[in-house]
């Protein structure tokens, strides 16, 4: 042991000497230790510190998200839960994870497909590359219906990048999917202006609830255009200053 322990000292002299030859000694980045350090927090029995850990590496941003992503294929189930919370919190500094998360999406654990969904709409239009997984998840049979809630909630989310697979399902032969489509356009906002021609043609929809939601959309699309008219048309400086004071003046 003393022998062992006599080789490591003189092996770590050499280096240190070798260094002292190059007139540099080893670095250490000191924002790396930290995600390393806050990273193996996350795996602390003191909820505490686990949420301290969370907080901290949601602080470091895109910087900590390699460290974060092997985490979403660990065999804890709450350390996998728990990564996706960050990279979800981080928004779309966390765009890297996002192939990872949509690989979790066949996961047979439902808390972690559900926590992927999440994270992923969370992260919102970077995360556009996951809708092409999120349009078969809706078709799929084999997915739980509050599920395909969660991937409605994630497309919706997405926004912008959503609506050409939107679009398409407005098409579709099946009305439960038009109806999906529809409703997930009446929450997109102005996102959902290019869909304007799909949805004129879904207003005479054999579906009532898609012809419902395609004329609420139309019609809520309608109203911000006529707000934006307005407010170009009046005066410069009016639109900042309320009906009772301009009248006083």
């Amino acid at each position: 042991m003393k022998r062992h322990i006599r080789l490591v000292l003189v092996s770590a002299v050499l280096a240190l000497s070798a260094c002292e030859e190059e007139d540099k000694l080893p670095s250490f980045d000191p924002v790396e230790l930290s995600i390393m350090a806050k990273v193996s927090d996350l795996r602390n029995t003191e909820s505490e510190i686990r949420n301290q850990a969370m907080d901290a590496l949601v602080q470091h941003g895109a910087r900590a998200v390699p460290r974060i992503i092997p985490l979403l294929s660990e065999q804890n189930a709450a350390l996998r839960n728990r990564a996706a919370q960050v990279l979800g919190r981080m928004g779309a500094e966390a765009k890297e994870a996002v192939p990872a998360l949509v690989g979790r999406l066949k996961a047979r654990d439902e808390a972690m497909v559900v926590s992927a969904l999440g994270a992923i709409g969370q992260i919102g239009e970077a995360a556009g590359e996951a809708v092409p997984e999120l349009t078969a998840m809706i078709r799929d049979p084999r997915v739980h219906k509050e599920t395909k809630r969660h991937v409605g909630r994630a497309i919706v989310n997405i926004g912008g990048p959503s609506v050409p697979a939107l679009i398409e399902a407005l098409e579709d032969d099946d009305p439960g999917y038009r109806y999906g489509a529809a409703r997930a356009l009446s929450r997109m906002g102005m996102d959902a202006e290019p869909a304007r021609p799909a949805l004129e043609k879904a207003k005479n929809d054999p579906d009532q609830k898609v012809r419902f939601w395609a004329r609420k959309t139309l019609s809520w699309l309608d109203g911000e255009k006529e707000k934006t008219a307005r407010a170009a048309s009046q005066p410069k400086g009016s639109a900042s200053v309320p009906p009772q004071e301009r009248l006083a003046r």
